[in-house]
């Protein structure tokens, strides 16, 4: 019994003396990936920083753009109505051009 006794001690010794890190060991473990975390984490922030500030572009952005929308439809519809009036004007001058013509030519042949 006194044989295995020893033996066994040991081997418990031996077990706990290997198993148990210390704590200079996960200190030199942990600090590292303890930096890292951090800058990741400060990194993420800016980003997410970043993409608030860029939302916030994006709908003024839209904003703009359907204002633009709805003016170049207005002016688009002034264009038409311009242009329709223009039409008219332009038939009355052909009109007038010709009653001219036809007067000039009265006046020629009197």
């Amino acid at each position: 019994m006194k044989k295995m006794l020893l033996p066994m001690a040991l081997g418990a010794a031996l077990l706990l003396a290997s198993g148990c890190a210390t704590t200079r060991y996960v200190d030199e473990r942990v600090d590292p990936l303890e930096a890292r975390v951090t800058a990741i984490e400060s990194r993420l922030d800016a980003l997410e920083s970043r993409v608030g500030m860029l939302e916030n572009e994006v709908e003024a952005a839209t904003g703009t753009a359907i204002k633009a929308k709805d003016c170049a439809a207005r002016s688009s519809e002034e264009a038409a109505a311009a242009a329709k009036e223009a039409a008219a004007a332009a038939a009355r001058a052909e009109e007038a051009l010709r009653k001219s013509e036809k007067l000039f030519e009265l006046r020629q042949k009197k």
